[in-house]
Order: C-alpha cells, then sequence, then structure tokens
C-alpha cells in the first residue's frame, strides 16, 4: 500500500518519481471529476493538469490534518470555480453512478438514465455534495473540508439532497406511467 502522505511530502522535496506515482493514483479520478462537471474533454483534461500543477507547487504546504483526497479535491474544487469564474460557464451534470458494470442492453440501464436525468435536475451544490459522498466516498468532515462548511451542513445538504432526488425521481416516474 502507497502512502500518499509520504508522496506528497517527497512532491514537496520535487521528487519526480513520487510525483509521477501520485498522477498514476489521481489522474482518471480528477479527469472524471473535472468531466462531470464540465462535459467536455478538453476542459476536463486542461483543469485536471492545472490541479496536478498546483498539487507539485504546493506540496509543502500540505499539513496532513486532513487525509490527502481531501486536500486533493479541495485544490480540485478551487481550480474549477476558478475556472466558472473565467469562462462564465453554468455547472453540468455530476452522474453518481454510472460505473462500468451497467451494460446497455440491462433493464437497470433505464435505472440509471432516470437518475442521471435526475441530478440534472438538482442544484449544482446538491449534485457536488452528493459526488463527493457518494462517488468519491469521503467522509463528511473531508467533505467539510473540501467544501469550507461545517459538517453539519454538509450533513444537511447530503439530506436534502437524497430528499430531493428521490423526490424528483418519483415525479419523472409517474410522468414515464
Amino acid at each position: 500500500m502507497i502512502d500518499e502522505r509520504e508522496l506528497i511530502a517527497k512532491i514537496a522535496k520535487k521528487d519526480q518519481n513520487a510525483f509521477q506515482t501520485f498522477f498514476y493514483i489521481y489522474k482518471n479520478r480528477l479527469y472524471y471529476y473535472f468531466y462531470k462537471l464540465l462535459e467536455n474533454q478538453e476542459d476536463a483534461e486542461e483543469l485536471t493538469m492545472e490541479t496536478f500543477f498546483r498539487i507539485y507547487r504546493n506540496a509543502g504546504t500540505f499539513r496532513g490534518e486532513s487525509k490527502v483526497s481531501s486536500w486533493v479535491f479541495g485544490i480540485a474544487r478551487r481550480v474549477y470555480l476558478e475556472h466558472l469564474k473565467e469562462k462564465n460557464k453554468s455547472i453540468k451534470t455530476l452522474e453518481l453512478y454510472e460505473r462500468d458494470a451497467v451494460s446497455e442492453d440491462s433493464p437497470i440501464n433505464e435505472d440509471v438514465e432516470l437518475v442521471r436525468k435526475a441530478i440534472e435536475k438538482l442544484a449544482p451544490h446538491d449534485r457536488e455534495v452528493l459526488f463527493l459522498a457518494y462517488y468519491e466516498e469521503l467522509p463528511y468532515e473531508d467533505i467539510a473540508k473540501v467544501l469550507g462548511i461545517p459538517v453539519g451542513t454538509v450533513k444537511s445538504r447530503v439530506f436534502n439532497a437524497k430528499a430531493k432526488l428521490k423526490k424528483i425521481i418519483e415525479e419523472m416516474s409517474h410522468e414515464r406511467g
């Protein structure tokens, strides 16, 4: 098992091998995070690289008070918000659990599509908190650090987002008949 904290300490000393290892650990997770927010491959790649640049440049500032993944996604979120401000783009859909396990012929695929469409109707902060809680599986304490809000607010947002999602799914299910 690779100790991510040790990698960060080595990256702070400009260890290229440690950075390469760290890059391979996080590249797909970060790309997926950005791609699901922006639905644009070029922007997702650009923001992923910008995030790694900042990780490399700021590794010495990691104090170890949170999990490395929380620190990384905190940086990623700031990169994303700066991108939105620069480009004045709206937040796009997060697809929480469309994982490769669902085939196109599967009857579950209709349910996944229903959930995806329901998620699109959620407010951006609801989509983001659900993504971090259920896709990235971050604990509430880490989500609070990433978002810069109290843990109680995270719990409230997750609860409310799930309730909203359930209501939207029920409404859409009734519409499908």
